[in-house]
């Protein structure tokens, strides 16, 4: 396989993310066997129908196929906060692009976009703790329910540490502490890792997954995903692993449902690992070669599919390329959400991360030269 080159691994993830978003969506909080009864023979955004949605929880026309969630909307703000610092981009920095969320962002197809009113409320709340200048910005997350708003977002910031996975979670884990803490925050770290160390030459799919694990840190998380992982091992295809997932993983290592939806119909958790557990169990089964059918598979997961489905494209989409993502996806994606101007965002990215690198490799040559006097 053709090494894919920096801007179309960077393209790949940017633009990837968004196609898994949607392409989860319509399948959002729900069991995998109800998406394999409705949505069994869907591989194109233009497979769904309007009498199929009528099984969805939340996507109830085809008019919504192909718009982005939340999820995006976040990654978005990143995105910009990534470009307005030059990629020098903290907590501080994050904060301050979420002062803009209620600000209208021009759209070229219909009304302008209001950020902060397609989040979900969890998501809204540090937009207005964040007008309070006695919290400080590391602290705006502190006390936020265990969701997934920090991994479904973070993807940017594995781009934009190229190679260097240690970097990346750090970051990852800084930037974070805007709208959530504790165990989200080292699983966001630990997704952020594997991204960056896409950018290394020659990884083979194992070691990503086994730096997603390093990196996450918090023995909880950790010990979820190598259950995960272990399933995924023993599995021959994607599908097996779904099956599996079910009857072995959740309720066994993680519960069923989490605490705000138990005893209700939607079959959901907000449990980070169990975003980032699937992905790499998918990732390792196509050991990073069938980027549709790892794609598909994060979406038929159901659950949280949206960010599932997001969080692997990502991923795949750093590994393989935006190549390796099918372009009639890319294509209809992107003509659904031109206001996000992703493929814009995605050549300025690319020129911040050249830079980086090349100032390191300068200040590296620098550095040894005059050591190498002394």
């Amino acid at each position: 396989m053709k090494e894919p080159t920096l801007s179309d691994r960077i393209t790949g993830a940017i633009v990837g993310s968004a196609v898994g978003d949607a392409l989860g969506a319509p399948m959002e909080c729900m069991h995998y066997k109800d998406i394999r009864d409705a949505f069994g023979g869907v591989r194109r955004f233009e497979d769904f129908t309007d009498e199929m949605l009528t099984h969805s929880k939340f996507t109830r026309s085809v008019a919504d196929i192909g718009l982005v969630t939340d999820d995006t909307v976040l990654a978005d703000v990143l995105l910009d906060s990534i470009i307005e610092t030059d990629g020098n981009v903290t907590a501080y920095d994050f904060a301050r692009a979420w002062e803009n969320l209620d600000t209208p962002v021009p759209n070229p197809d219909g009304d302008d976009v209001v950020r902060l009113e397609r989040l979900h409320f969890i998501e809204q709340i540090p937009f207005y703790r964040n007008r309070l200048r006695e919290i400080q910005k590391r602290d705006l997350g502190r006390g936020e329910a265990n969701t997934t708003s920090a991994i479904m977002y973070i993807v940017p910031v594995g781009v934009l540490c190229a190679g260097d996975p240690l970097e990346a979670e750090l970051m990852a884990v800084e930037i974070t502490a805007v709208n959530q803490h504790g165990r989200p925050r080292d699983v966001a770290g630990g997704y952020a890792a594997a991204v960056a160390a896409c950018f290394q030459p020659g990884r083979a799919a194992e070691e990503i997954v086994k730096i997603g694990v390093e990196h996450t840190r918090d023995a909880k998380s950790v010990k979820e995903l190598r259950a995960m992982i272990e399933l995924a091992a023993n599995c021959t295809t994607c599908d097996e692993f779904i099956e599996r997932y079910y009857d072995e993983i959740l309720d066994v290592v993680i519960p069923f449902q989490d605490w705000e939806h138990e005893g209700t119909e939607y079959c959901n958790s907000w449990n980070c690992s169990e975003v980032l557990g699937p992905v790499l169990g998918t990732f390792l089964i196509t050991r990073g070669e069938d980027a549709e059918g790892m794609i598909l598979a994060c979406a038929r997961i159901g659950r949280d599919a949206d960010t599932v489905c997001r969080v692997g494209a990502g991923l795949i989409g750093a590994y393989a390329g935006c190549e390796a993502i099918p372009k009639e996806w890319r294509d209809y994606v992107l003509a659904r959400n031109t206001w996000l101007r992703l493929e814009e965002k995605a050549r300025t990215l690319t020129d911040i991360v050249r830079t980086r690198l090349r100032a390191k490799i300068d200040m590296s040559t620098k550095l040894l030269q005059r050591l190498d006097r002394d």
